[in-house]
């Protein structure tokens, strides 16, 4: 197992790699990387803050004898391409080459502003033992919420809740592919790493685009028995996940964040029985108005004959229509839907009503923190 982690002036890494260190070690051995990187374009100041922490990790690897751990200088990289999705996959690549005699490696992806949980290592081993044909798994994870102060709370309480509410949504509607996509919670065999041409140099959202490649093979899974717990910090680094989140939350954009209303999940759902029950025989006009309109009737027939075209079972033509419309068109969908259709409702009210849908039972006055809380449980189990 290697576990690779792209760090880029990171103050918090000591923190994570103190994590790691106090796991409980795995039976097989293990290895961390770091990647140390910045753009060409990096101003000299920021430059050396991330020539500090550098030498800060080089010296808590002396103090500890921690000697497993491998740094990575990647610096300087071309400003067209440098970014967490090119720091990530030069760790990876690395990765495969470092278990060259081992396909059934695990590569496992991590954040320098994560904790992990003390079976964090024994967990993540023992789900690949345990499930041989398994390519690659989601992480269950959890957002830090200590020494943050209440704005950013329930900033970061509200993104989790939509994280975790979105996910669900696409799980209820019945999409096979609907799991977490977040890059430090995410691990993957080193042959399909490989296989699926590995990380992208995307400088945000490289995990998303990634891990869609890799769950549209099959087996794959979530490990819901160890936890990765991120940091609620707010960042500017990218253009959007927790750390923008947070930056907006923090400048007053939102007073509460503003979510997919939960009735796209009913035309998603279906919109995937009719899929699922009537296969190559499924009718266009049979389909929901929204859905009509987002594919259109002569797009829809172009690529139902070119689904036909290629499958020779009912079975074949639902596993290829599901290739097609994956998570990016169920992304594109739901905010197609948004624009045309239901605007966009408070996360609390959104949430509610699909724990409701789900057969949870929802009190009136529970706010953000409780149905975040029902959703971990809902997804731990």
């Amino acid at each position: 197992m290697v576990i690779v982690i792209p760090a880029r002036r990171e103050e918090d890494l000591i923190y994570t790699l103190d994590s790691l260190y106090s796991a409980n070690k795995p039976i097989h051995p293990f290895e961390v990387i770091v990647v140390f990187n910045h753009p060409e374009n990096e101003i000299e100041e920021l430059k050396k803050e991330n020539y500090k922490y550098l030498d800060l990790c080089n010296d808590w690897i002396r103090e500890k004898g921690f000697n497993n751990i491998f740094i990575i200088e990647a610096f300087d990289l071309p400003k067209k391409h440098a970014g967490v999705g090119l720091a990530r996959k030069i760790g990876m690549d690395e990765a495969v080459r470092r278990l060259i005699n081992n396909d059934d490696g695990i590569i496992v992806a991590l954040d320098a502003d994560c904790l992990v949980a003390a079976n964090y290592l024994t967990s993540i081993e023992a789900y690949f033992e345990l499930n041989k044909e398994c390519n690659a798994a989601s992480i269950y994870f959890e957002h830090r919420f200590e020494e943050i102060d209440d704005k950013l709370l329930e900033g970061i309480i509200q993104y989790e809740l939509h994280l975790r509410y979105y996910n669900q949504l696409l799980k209820y509607a019945g999409h096979p592919f609907a799991y977490h996509t977040v890059g430090s919670s995410m691990a993957v065999r080193s042959s399909v790493y490989q296989k699926q041409g590995g990380m992208n140099k995307r400088k945000a959202g490289e995990d998303f685009y990634f891990l869609q490649k890799i769950i549209q093979l099959g087996n794959y899974g979530e490990i819901n028995t160890t936890t990765v717990y991120p940091s609620s910090r707010v960042s500017d680094r990218v253009p959007f996940g927790t750390g923008r989140a947070q930056g907006e939350w923090l400048e007053g954009v939102n007073t509460e964040l503003q979510s997919y209303h939960s009735q796209v999940g009913d035309e998603l759902k279906l919109f995937f029985q009719l899929i699922n029950e009537k296969g190559m025989d499924v009718k266009f006009e049979s389909f929901p108005k929204s859905i009509r309109q987002f594919i259109g009737e002569r797009e829809w027939e172009a690529k139902a004959a070119e689904l036909i075209a290629n499958t020779r079972s009912s079975e074949a033509y639902i596993q290829r229509f599901y290739l097609w419309f994956n998570l990016f068109m169920c992304f594109k969908y739901v905010h197609f839907y948004r624009d045309n259709f239901q605007n966009n409702i408070g996360i609390t009210i959104a949430s509610a009503s699909l724990l409701k849908k789900l057969n949870i039972n929802v009190k009136e006055e529970e706010g953000s923190l409780a149905l975040m809380k029902k959703f971990r449980k809902l997804e731990r189990g």
